[in-house]
């Protein structure tokens, strides 16, 4: 992100990772599901998440001039 704000980009999109757990090849990996999603893959994605946010606000703070959206 600060590659593309040194190459001039100010307004900036980051989108999260969505519930991995729940992606068929996922669930049908792992049988012991059933047809629900599994949980560890979303635990994972959830605190990749969470560390992207803070990340985002950091630059945000950082990088005088941008905007930075996270979805």
């Amino acid at each position: 992100m600060r590659r593309l704000f040194s190459l001039g980009a100010r307004k900036i999109v980051v989108a999260n990772v969505g519930p991995i757990g729940c992606i068929p090849y996922v669930r049908d990996f792992n049988p012991l599901a059933g047809d629900e999603c599994v949980t560890f893959p979303n635990e994972l994605a959830q605190f990749f998440n969470t560390q992207l946010k803070n990340l985002v606000a950091e630059l945000r703070t950082k990088l005088e001039g941008s905007l930075f959206n996270f979805i």
